[in-house]
């Protein structure tokens, strides 16, 4: 981790502002923009969506159409209209790709261009990473300099905001060019990873002595109270980790794979509201909309081998569980829930960590994502590799961006006394 991540606490200034030309001189006649805003065409693009994906380096499973057109269904609000931009070459094909919506402001009734799966409200959140404009590249100049163009040009909305991009991203790399004026980058965390080459030892000796005697610990106590066991949705039966007991990888959970889903999913929000309400916090599974929305992305997802529950217990007692997403040899951390009985003795929520990443390596999974986090997150005590996010806002007209961080102070205040009242009363 660099100095430079915690220098980072206000907008970063472009670095190359001549380089705008590039993209300018890019544009050719025989590519095309233009806007998806009706359901109809948005649900007509899954099969080019998806052939698309197929051809961008490092697209991960929340850039797929399943993600978001379900997001759409489940927390488009009143107001809110689909701005999905493309373009397309001469021959008509899907060459670049931005899933986006406008999204009405209460107070102002303006509008922010946002990503899609962004922009929910803290109780109800998604939180879906890892988005961009989504291009071919053999075509990312000339789709470059196209979006530049929409989005100096557009007159729809007052305000930018683009969440959770990596420091690769395609919309960094306008904003550090200065293609589209007023773009400005804020720091937003980190991603945080753990490289999967070698084995668990190998991978407890890259962790602080202290921390490492502790996990080794509650590995011992495991190993003296029984034998671990981690339940795959998706595994049907494999040896885990010699290190923890030779802990098992079994189905765990019978009945279809929509029934199976439920099942794990329901002791996942058990655990996670039992975690959440231990420190006196409103737990996202309370949310009807995230509960609706995982119902329909996790069963497809499981069903694509691609989304997975795990459930590590120690005999009948359930100790921990994981939700996971997988794409490109990546096994992606999303949620978890804990059993506050054993946690200190166990550290179950990080031993299942242990059992799941062996797991992972069997499998041939190259890395462990534990997503973004703050810098001074407890994921920069896990031996990850970071790097850094970022998140881009522009705001067009300054009497509305003015507005727009009047009443957003206001909303905040709101929702820190709901949430105050929240937990009062429960």
């Amino acid at each position: 981790m660099t100095a430079a991540y915690h220098a980072e606490s206000g907008p970063i200034s472009p670095r190359c502002r001549s380089d705008n030309r590039v993209f300018d001189d890019a544009v050719q006649a025989d590519y095309r923009l233009s806007v998806i805003a009706d359901e109809a065409r948005f649900q007509a693009l899954e099969s080019e969506w998806c052939e698309l994906l197929s051809r961008v380096p490092g697209a991960t499973v929340f850039c797929r159409w399943l993600w978001h057109c379900n997001w759409w269904s489940v927390y488009r609000s009143a107001g809110d209209r689909l701005h999905i931009v493309t373009v397309r070459d001469d021959d008509g094909r899907l060459v670049g790709l931005l899933p986006a919506y406008l999204k009405r402001q209460r107070f102002t009734g303006l509008f922010t261009l946002m990503f899609l799966g962004t922009g929910e409200s803290r109780r109800d959140e998604v939180v879906t990473e890892y988005l961009d404009f989504l291009v071919d590249p053999e075509h990312r100049a000339a789709s470059l300099a196209l979006l530049a163009e929409h989005l100096r040009g557009n007159g729809s909305w007052y305000r930018i905001e683009f969440r959770c991009l990596l420091d690769d991203a395609n919309l960094v790399l306008l904003a550090r060019n200065a293609a589209v004026e007023g773009l400005e980058l804020h720091a937003a965390g980190a991603r945080f990873e753990v490289d999967l080459a070698g084995s668990e030892s190998d991978y407890l000796a890259r962790l602080a002595p202290s921390r490492a005697a502790r996990i080794r610990r509650s590995l011992r106590a495991l190993e003296r109270d029984g034998s671990p066991v981690l339940d795959s949705l998706l595994a049907a039966e494999a040896t885990g980790s010699a290190d923890l007991a030779e802990a098992t990888i079994a189905a765990g959970v019978a009945g279809t794979a929509d029934e199976r889903f439920d099942v794990a999913f329901r002791d996942l929000m058990e655990l996670g509201h039992e975690r959440q309400m231990a420190k006196g916090r409103r737990s996202i599974f309370a949310s009807e909309r995230f509960r609706e929305f995982h119902r329909r992305v996790g069963r497809s997802f499981l069903a694509a081998g691609q989304a997975d529950i795990l459930r590590f217990r120690l005999g009948p007692r359930l100790l921990a569980v994981i939700y996971v997403f997988e794409d490109n040899n990546v096994c992606h951390y999303y949620q978890s829930g804990f059993s506050s009985q054993g946690a200190n003795r166990y550290l179950s929520l990080t031993t299942a960590h242990l059992a799941l990443m062996q797991h992972c390596r069997a499998r041939g999974i190259h890395r462990y994502d534990f997503m973004r986090g703050d810098i001074d997150s407890y994921k920069a005590d896990l031996g990850c590799i970071c790097s850094p996010m970022w998140k881009l806002e522009a705001v067009q007209r300054p009497l509305p961006g003015f507005l727009y961080r009047s009443t957003q102070a206001v909303r905040q205040r709101l929702g820190r006394l709901r949430r105050s009242v929240s937990v009062w009363l429960n």
